[in-house]
């Protein structure tokens, strides 16, 4: 269950924005997805947990679909 979600338009923004986050940030668990990556290695990141994921709009829609994620508490 993720607790942010941040939806760069573009899959390098995604790599940018979680290597940012990364850098400044060793509290929380960040998963990027996006499309161009295999979908069940990123399903399983999320399955595992995440406080913050950054994803593009269509990934985040397909793992919607898929119910691997589900925005309900944002």
């Amino acid at each position: 269950m993720s607790n942010s979600v941040i939806l760069p338009l573009f899959r390098e923004l995604v790599i940018q924005v979680t290597n940012e986050i990364k850098k400044v940030n060793n509290v929380y668990k960040v998963v990027s997805v996006y499309g161009g990556a295999p979908i069940d290695y990123q399903s399983n990141d999320l399955k595992r947990g995440a406080t913050i994921v950054v994803a593009t709009p269509g990934r985040l829609l397909d793992l919607i679909s898929r119910q691997a994620i589900q925005l309900k508490a944002l």
